[in-house]
């Protein structure tokens, strides 16, 4: 028992100081793309959000975790904008239809993606592309079009994140409003019905991190000021960032507090642990009994000594032959009945047999049954040969 205590106090002081390490350990970043409004990490959208009050000063702004169809559905507003910033853009044919007939009735879309759904490019008519340089240890530079809001210095950021651009559009009715310095556009204005679709494709423009280095502050204003300022309705969108009302674990609550997520886990290794140590067999050790001795070879050797005793072959000639018929009768449903010529012929066809090697078996199987005696070569031969016709039947 002091050996157990020994063991318990020195796990019970590691741990305590693994937990202590643990809370002084600096928290490491979080380069998920997430561009959510509450999100303080690089690549999260805590800033831009905030913003928002200051580029619409007489707008309400309201964030949705909900998709476009359940919000737009039937709306019956104008003059408001719909905002997604996303990675990813996958929405629904369903969302594209109402996010058109919201756009058509004079309302506004701004939307920011790395990709878009294949349904939304072919109704709007626009396509898009990332270059691959692996050479160039900069990123692309971007800027905008208009000379009233362009940058005297054009926009950088972390290599292989601006290099998207729309390759394809309907250049007729498109205005381009942003491109990057090989004049490929990356943001443009797609009037439609009485509103519009304002289509970026580079989405990181909009995070925390972007906004904080170099000149770039000012990029995500600019583009965002291209809705109109007195709108009176912004609507954020966060369901394609994190999902319908967030995590569904029965334990979100634990989980996304930093400490109660290590009390937890904490809680259930020392749980794991206890289960393993009490594993340990503390009774005597149980004796080993014998299984049961399967007694039919015994039993098979002790009729074969009875029979060879008696040394009634016959007997033992006319058992095979009874175990034979049967076999014939229900594997080739012929009648055993009369072993004649006509029974040796169906039986060669049946079983592959030769007709010599038929008529060979037949015919030792009638001398058996008609002979009173029946010698030990007889009886071998007998033998040899069913076993082989089992063998070439089965």
């Amino acid at each position: 028992m002091k050996g157990y205590k020994r063991f318990i106090f020195a796990f019970l002081a590691m741990l305590a100081l693994y937990i202590v390490a643990e809370v002084k350990r600096p928290r490491p970043l979080d380069w998920t793309v997430s561009l959510s409004k509450e999100d303080k990490n690089p690549y999260g959208g805590y800033i831009i959000y905030r913003q928002l009050k200051d580029l619409f000063p007489i707008a309400s702004i309201q964030s949705y975790r909900t998709p476009v169809y359940n919000q737009v559905n039937n709306a019956n507003t104008n003059n408001a904008a719909y905002i997604l910033i996303d990675a990813q853009l996958l929405m629904s044919e369903q969302d594209v239809a109402e996010l058109l007939n919201y756009t058509r009735s004079g309302n506004y879309a701004f939307l920011s993606a790395f990709q878009f759904s294949k349904t939304l490019m072919d109704t709007l008519h626009f396509s898009t592309m990332h270059r691959f340089d692996l050479v160039s240890k900069d990123s692309v530079t971007i800027n905008f079009k208009n000379p009233h809001v362009q940058s005297p210095e054009n926009y950088g950021f972390k290599r292989m994140t601006l290099e998207g651009y729309i390759s394809k559009f309907d250049t007729a009715n498109v205005l381009v409003l942003g491109n990057n310095q090989f004049n490929d556009a990356n943001f443009i204005k797609l009037p439609y019905g009485k509103g519009a679709f304002f289509i970026h494709v580079l989405p990181l423009c909009f995070s925390n991190y972007f906004m904080m280095t170099r000149n770039n502050a000012e990029y995500p204003a600019k583009a965002l000021s291209y809705l109109p300022r007195n709108i009176n309705k912004v609507l954020w969108d966060e369901y394609y960032k994190l999902g319908q009302g967030g995590s569904q674990n029965p334990l979100r609550f634990i989980l996304t507090n930093r400490f109660l997520r290590w009390a937890f886990w904490i809680g259930l290794t020392t749980m794991v642990l206890f289960i393993l140590f009490e594993m340990k067999r503390r009774q005597r050790i149980i004796p080993l009994i014998e299984p049961l001795r399967n007694s039919t070879l015994d039993f098979v050797c002790t009729v074969g000594n009875v029979y060879y005793n008696q040394r009634n072959n016959k007997n033992i000639c006319l058992k095979k032959v009874s175990y034979l018929m049967e076999f014939i009768r229900s594997h080739f449903h012929l009648s055993t009945s009369t072993l004649n010529d006509e029974f040796v012929e169906a039986l060669s066809k049946k079983s592959d047999l030769t007709p010599a090697d038929a008529n060979k078996l037949i015919d030792l199987i009638l001398q058996v049954q008609h002979d009173e005696a029946v010698s030990d070569e007889t009886v071998l031969e007998l033998n040899k040969q069913v076993d082989q016709f089992y063998k070439r039947v089965q």
